[in-house]
C-alpha cells in the first residue's frame, strides 16, 4: 500500500510543491502588504534623531496633504485586509478541535468559546448583510397569499373551535374532539395518582374556557320571573344572597315551566354588583290573576336595569338558550297583559336583551388547598384596587389561607391585577405563621361577600376591548434593557391593568349527609377557585399559573374530582339528559367496535353472563315502562338473546310535554311520561316524606304534593300528570358505597336484595367486621360472604346501573355513582326504617357487567 503522503527522501520531484505548502503560500501572498517603491533622493533619511531633534517637529500638520502622501499604504492596508479575508477558506468555528466543533456554531456565537466569539461574530453579520442585500422581485399574488400558519389553522378548526392555550396542551396533552371544541383529555404522561395528590394537598388548573356564558339585561324582577321559570325551584335564584351580586348561585336549568321533567343541565347564575344609585326603587303594583290564580308581581315603575350570566356546559348550550327565550317570550306575554296599564310604564321596561358571550372569556379552575397562594404569587394587585380596603383585605388574607374552603361558598371577588408577563417568572406566597402563636392554625377567613367586594370591569367585556396592548417580545426587550436583565418590570401607566373575577368553587353536596344513610368514610370536599379573565389573556396567565408546578389536567382529571369527592359529573352522571344520551351513544359504538374486533375466545360472552345492556343502559326498560320487567317486579324476563339494544331516538328521548300558551302558561300536559331524573336541594326531603308513608301510592301522592308545592312556590301551575306515572318513572341519584372488598367500573348492574338474603349478607359483613368470621370459602357457617357473593341474581332483580365506578383513591376503597328508580329507593329506606337499621342501610348488591363477582354495597342519596 503506497504512503498516503511522501516522506521527503526523493520519491517525488522535489521542485513541485505539496497541496499544504500551496495554501500556505496563498495565505502569506494575500497577507502581504504591497510596499511603494520610491527614489533614492526622495526616500525618508537614515539619520538618527535624537531627542532635541524632536523638537524641530511641527507641531501640527496638514491632514489633506498628509493623507495623499500616503495614499498608496493606506490603499494597500485596505487591499490586504479584504484580501486576507477573501482568502481564508475557513471560518472561526473551523479552527476548533472536532470534539469541540457543534452544528449549532455556524450561526450561533455563544457555541463558539469565548476567545473567538468577537471574529466569529464579524464572520456572521458580513453573511447576514450579504443575504440581506439581495433584492428578490416579489412573486405575484404575494401579497393576497395566506401564511401557511394560518392555513394550517383555519384547515384544523374548521369544525371545531380551538382555545387560547390550545397549542401548549397539544404538545403535553391527548386532545379530542368533542362538543365543537378541540380539548385536552388528559396528560400524555403518567399522571392520575399525582393529579388526584395535587387536588388533595396541592393545586391542579384545568381551562373551562369552553363552557358557555349567556347574558340577560333587562330590569330585575323581569329576569327573576324568567329564571323561576326554568331554574329549579329550591334553588332559590331570586334570593338577595345570589341578586346582591356577592355570591354565585348553583343550580340546575330545565325546560320552560316543565319542572321536575326536562331537566338539561347545572347552570351557574352570577348577577351584577347594582350600583348604590339603583338601590332605590318605586313600590311595585301587585295585580291578582284571573280564574283564582297566584298572585303575580308587576314590573316596578322605573326599575333599574340589571344584568346576570348563566354559565353552563356547552354540550347543553343549545338546550339552554331555547329554554331561556321561551321563558322570556313567556314573561314579556305576561307582563303586557297587566290589567290597568300604567302610562309611566315604557316599551323600554319590558324589553330583554340576550348576549351570547361564548368567546369573550378565559376561564381556569384551580383546585387544592394552595390555589390561593398560587393565584396570591403569579398576580400582582394593581395601584387602583389598593384604593379599595375591602379588595386589598381580600387580598392579603389570600396568602395565609389553608385551604379555599375558608372562605364563604361560591364567594365573588372583583379585581383588577397588572399583566402577568411583567413579573415573569411569579413565586408562590408563602403563608406567613406567628410563631408566637403556635401550634394554633391562621386565622380565619372573616370578610363576608357583598356587592362592594365582587364589583368588576369584567362586566363590561361587551363595551370594552382588554384584549393585550403588548406582544411578549415588546416586554421581553424592555426587560433586557433592565439594569439587571430579565428582572421583573416595573408597570407603567401605558401597560395593562386586567380585570379579573374570582369566584370560589367547592365539590361537596350542598346540605350534609342524611343520618339514615351509612357513609363509608368522611366527607371529601374539594375546594379551589375559578378564575375568568378577558379573551386574549389565556397563556399569559396560564404560564404564570403553572410555572411554580401547578400541575394541569383535563377531561379526566376534572372528573376524578367530581368522583373523589362524591358527585356526579356532567355529563356523565345525569341519564335522561341529551347530553349523557349523546356521551353513551358515542362511547356505546366504540365498545361495541372494540368488542366485536376481539376474537371470539378472548372477549366476554354477555349472554352468558346474563348481561342484556352491556354498553347503554336501558332505562325505560328498568323502569318499566317500555317493554321488559319492572324493578322489583314478579313478572318473567322476556330476555332475549340480543347483545346490543337499540338506541332510541332524540324524540323518544326528550319529555313529552306540551305546553299550551294561548291558555295556560305553565300547565304540564303529559302523556307518555320518559324516565326523568329528580335533582335539587329538596331531594333528601322528599325521599324522606315519600319512605314515612305506608306503601307505594301513598308515597306517589306525597312526592306529587311536594313538586307542586314547589311549582307553586314559583307561581306555576301545578303538574296534572298522575301521581303514580310520576312516582313509576323517577330516577334518583346515588352513592354506591361497596362494603366490602372490591370496586365496581362503569356501567356496572346494581340488584335489589329480598328479605333472606339482605339479614345474610348483614349478618357476614357484621361478622367480618368483629373478626369472627373467616373470608375464605372453608367456612361452611351459613352467610358467608364469599359464598353469598357468588350467588346468581335474578334477571328481574336489576333495579338500577352505576354511571362512574372505580376503587377511590381518597376512600382507600370501591366506590361509583349510579342511578336508581325513586320508588325502588323509596322502598329501600322505608324497610330500614321499620327495621330501626343505622348500618348497612339501603342494601343492594352490585355486579360488573363482564364479572360473576357480586358484592354488596350501601345507597345515599346525593342531593344538590
Amino acid at each position: 500500500m503506497p504512503p498516503k503522503r511522501p516522506n521527503g527522501d526523493g520519491e517525488k520531484d522535489s521542485g513541485e510543491p505539496t497541496g499544504r505548502e500551496k495554501k500556505k503560500q496563498k495565505t502569506v501572498v494575500a497577507r502581504t502588504i504591497n510596499v511603494q517603491q520610491s527614489p533614492a533622493q526622495a526616500g525618508p533619511s537614515t539619520a538618527n534623531l535624537s531627542a532635541s531633534g524632536m523638537k524641530g517637529l511641527p507641531g501640527a500638520i496638514d491632514v489633506e496633504k498628509f493623507a495623499d502622501a500616503r495614499a498608496y499604504e493606506i490603499n494597500a492596508m485596505q487591499s490586504a485586509m479584504a484580501n486576507a479575508k477573501a482568502a481564508v477558506t475557513h471560518r472561526v468555528w473551523q479552527t476548533l478541535p472536532r470534539h469541540l466543533r457543534r452544528r449549532a456554531a455556524s450561526h450561533d456565537v455563544r457555541r463558539v468559546p469565548v476567545r473567538l466569539r468577537e471574529k466569529a461574530q464579524l464572520e456572521m453579520e458580513g453573511v447576514k448583510k450579504k443575504a440581506a442585500g439581495r433584492n428578490k422581485l416579489p412573486k405575484r399574488g404575494k401579497s393576497k397569499r395566506i401564511p401557511k400558519a394560518e392555513q394550517y389553522h383555519q384547515r384544523q378548526s374548521a369544525d371545531k373551535v380551538w382555545l387560547e392555550t390550545h397549542i401548549w396542551h397539544a404538545k403535553r396533552m391527548k386532545m379530542d374532539h368533542i362538543w365543537g371544541y378541540k380539548l385536552a383529555v388528559q396528560p400524555t404522561e403518567k399522571s392520575f395518582r399525582p393529579s388526584h395528590r395535587a387536588s388533595v394537598h396541592g393545586a391542579i388548573l384545568h381551562d373551562v374556557s369552553y363552557f358557555s356564558t349567556v347574558q340577560l339585561h333587562a330590569t330585575e324582577s323581569l329576569l327573576k320571573k324568567v329564571l323561576a321559570r326554568c331554574c329549579d325551584p329550591s334553588g332559590h335564584v331570586e334570593a338577595s344572597r345570589y341578586t346582591g351580586g356577592g355570591r354565585a348561585c348553583e343550580t340546575y336549568i330545565y325546560g320552560m315551566s316543565t319542572y321536575p321533567f326536562g331537566l338539561i343541565s347545572p347552570v351557574t347564575i352570577i348577577w351584577r354588583p347594582s350600583e348604590a344609585s339603583e338601590s332605590s326603587t318605586l313600590p311595585e303594583k301587585k295585580s291578582r290573576k284571573e280564574d283564582g290564580a297566584a298572585h303575580e308581581t308587576t314590573v316596578p315603575l322605573t326599575s333599574p336595569k340589571r344584568t346576570v350570566w348563566l354559565r353552563a356546559h356547552p354540550s347543553a348550550y343549545d338546550d339552554v338558550c331555547r329554554s331561556l327565550k321561551q321563558s322570556i317570550t313567556a314573561v314579556l306575554d305576561a307582563a303586557r297583559m297587566v290589567e290597568g296599564k300604567l302610562e309611566q310604564i315604557t316599551e323600554d321596561d319590558y324589553s330583554i336583551e340576550f348576549s351570547d358571550l361564548r368567546d369573550r372569556f378565559n376561564a381556569f379552575e384551580i383546585m387544592g388547598p394552595k390555589s390561593s397562594q398560587v393565584i396570591r404569587g403569579a398576580l400582582s394587585l394593581g395601584k387602583s384596587e389598593k384604593g379599595r380596603p375591602e379588595v386589598k383585605k381580600v387580598w392579603n388574607a389570600l396568602m395565609n389561607l389553608q385551604t379555599p374552603g375558608s372562605v364563604p361558598r361560591a364567594m365573588i371577588i372583583g379585581l383588577k391585577v397588572y399583566d402577568p408577563r411583567l413579573n415573569f417568572p411569579p413565586k408562590n406566597a408563602q403563608p406567613r405563621v406567628n410563631e408566637s402563636l403556635l401550634p394554633s392554625t391562621s386565622p380565619a377567613f372573616n370578610i363576608p361577600p357583598g356587592a362592594t367586594l365582587s364589583r368588576s370591569e369584567l362586566w363590561d367585556t361587551v363595551e370594552k376591548d382588554f384584549t393585550p396592548k403588548f406582544k411578549k417580545k415588546e416586554l421581553d426587550e424592555r426587560k433586557s434593557k433592565q439594569l439587571i436583565p430579565g428582572t421583573s418590570l416595573r408597570a407603567l401607566d401605558q401597560d395593562d391593568r386586567v380585570p379579573l373575577m374570582l369566584i370560589q368553587r367547592t365539590i361537596a353536596p350542598s346540605i350534609p349527609s342524611s343520618a339514615t344513610s351509612l357513609r363509608t368514610g368522611p366527607d371529601t370536599p374539594l375546594h379551589g377557585w375559578t378564575l375568568l379573565a378577558p379573551k386574549g389573556w389565556g397563556m399569559p396567565f396560564l404560564s404564570s399559573l403553572i410555572h411554580t408546578g401547578t400541575r394541569v389536567g383535563g377531561l379526566r382529571e376534572r372528573r376524578t374530582q367530581h368522583f373523589e369527592s362524591g358527585m356526579p359529573a356532567f355529563p356523565e352522571d345525569y341519564p335522561t339528559t341529551a347530553p349523557y344520551q349523546a356521551h353513551m351513544a358515542t362511547r356505546a359504538k366504540q365498545e361495541q367496535e372494540r368488542w366485536e374486533r376481539t376474537p371470539p375466545a378472548k372477549r366476554c360472552n354477555f349472554e352468558k353472563l346474563g348481561t342484556k345492556h352491556p354498553w347503554n343502559p336501558d332505562w325505560e326498560e328498568l323502569l318499566g315502562i317500555r317493554g321488559g320487567t319492572e324493578p322489583g317486579g314478579d313478572g318473567q324476563d322476556p330476555g332475549s338473546g340480543d347483545l346490543i339494544p337499540t338506541q332510541p331516538h332524540p324524540e323518544e328521548i326528550s319529555m313529552d310535554v306540551n305546553i299550551d300558551s294561548n291558555k295556560e302558561h305553565g300547565k304540564v300536559h303529559t302523556g307518555k311520561l320518559a324516565p326523568w331524573l329528580l335533582r335539587g336541594a329538596r331531594t333528601l326531603d322528599m325521599l324522606h316524606a315519600a319512605a314515612s308513608a305506608k306503601d307505594d301510592s301513598t308515597s306517589a301522592v306525597v312526592l306529587l304534593e311536594k313538586v307542586n308545592a314547589l311549582r307553586g312556590s314559583k307561581h306555576l301551575e301545578p303538574c296534572t300528570v298522575s301521581a303514580e306515572d310520576l312516582f313509576k318513572s323517577a330516577l334518583v341519584l346515588v352513592r354506591v358505597s361497596i362494603c366490602g372488598r372490591g370496586s365496581p367500573d362503569d356501567l356496572a348492574i346494581i340488584y335489589e336484595l329480598d328479605e333472606v338474603e339482605s339479614d345474610k349478607w348483614r349478618a357476614a359483613l357484621a361478622r367480618k367486621a368483629k373478626g369472627k368470621g373467616s373470608p375464605e370459602i372453608g367456612n361452611e357457617e351459613a352467610g358467608n360472604e364469599v359464598q353469598l357473593s357468588k350467588l346468581i341474581p335474578k334477571p328481574k332483580a336489576v333495579v338500577g346501573y352505576v354511571t362512574s365506578g372505580n376503587f377511590s383513591l381518597q376512600l382507600g376503597c370501591g366506590h361509583a355513582i349510579g342511578a336508581v328508580p325513586a320508588r325502588i329507593l323509596v322502598g329501600l329506606m322505608r324497610r330500614d326504617q321499620r327495621a330501626e337499621r343505622k348500618t348497612y342501610c339501603n342494601l343492594v348488591k352490585v355486579r360488573d357487567r363482564n364479572g360473576v363477582v357480586c358484592m354488596a354495597a350501601s345507597l345515599e342519596v346525593i342531593c344538590a
